[in-house]
């Protein structure tokens, strides 16, 4: 009952701060702009692999796979990428963002500190507005806080480690090898200073 108490409290809050008027600006920014501009071609072309501009240049600044999400939402509109498209998978990877600090916390037994923690995340300024915008920063920070907790957990270890080896995946193809530095260093640090989970021979491993 409490983990229904959570969601049903979290889940209003997160969609208030990251969805209500998504759509109420135009895609000002070189960002959305892009993500929109790309997306709309795979869409017109059918061609799902290395994003072309509008001029024909293959467009390599970053990997796919934002253009994906935003081609994949915008399929569920006719294939028309518009606001809500571009702009959707930062406010869903903001809430599940939220919602990962809040349950790891809950499964610590740490309720309070799990909420705590779960609004101070959702209403940081910086955090809202990022949720907020078409860009790949919140969907990298949902795969990155993914890949750490699930390495974190000591719950379920194997299936643990390979949650997180996806989530490695995902966030190497949102923003290429820094989605995997970034988390690597950090999990390594805190290994390093003997806080890692325990070796998985050690671990409860329930299947």
């Amino acid at each position: 009952m409490g983990e229904l108490r959570g969601l049903l409290l979290l889940l209003p809050f997160c969609a208030t701060l990251f969805v209500h008027d998504l759509d109420g600006t135009d895609l000002w920014s070189a960002h959305e702009a892009r993500a929109a501009q790309n997306a709309q071609r795979m869409l017109d072309d059918h061609s799902f692999g290395l994003p072309t501009l509008y001029d024909g240049q293959a467009d390599l600044q970053k990997p796919p796979e934002f253009y994906w999400l935003v081609a994949g939402i915008a399929s569920l509109n006719d294939d028309k990428v518009d606001r809500w498209a571009v702009r959707l998978p930062s406010a869903i990877a903001g809430l599940l963002t939220v919602l990962m600090v809040w349950f790891f916390l809950v499964r610590q037994g740490r309720p309070v500190a799990g909420m705590i923690a779960a609004l101070t995340l959702a209403s940081a300024v910086h955090f809202t507005s990022l949720a907020r915008t078409g860009r790949i920063d919140m969907p990298l920070t949902c795969a990155i806080t993914a890949s750490m907790l699930f390495f974190a957990s000591k719950e379920y270890r194997i299936g643990s480690l390979l949650l997180a080896g996806l989530s490695f995946a995902v966030a190497l193809l949102l923003k290429g090898p820094i989605g995997i530095v970034l988390p690597v260093a950090a999990m390594l640090a805190w290994v390093a200073i003997g806080r890692g989970p325990e070796p998985a021979a050690q671990a409860r491993d329930v299947y």
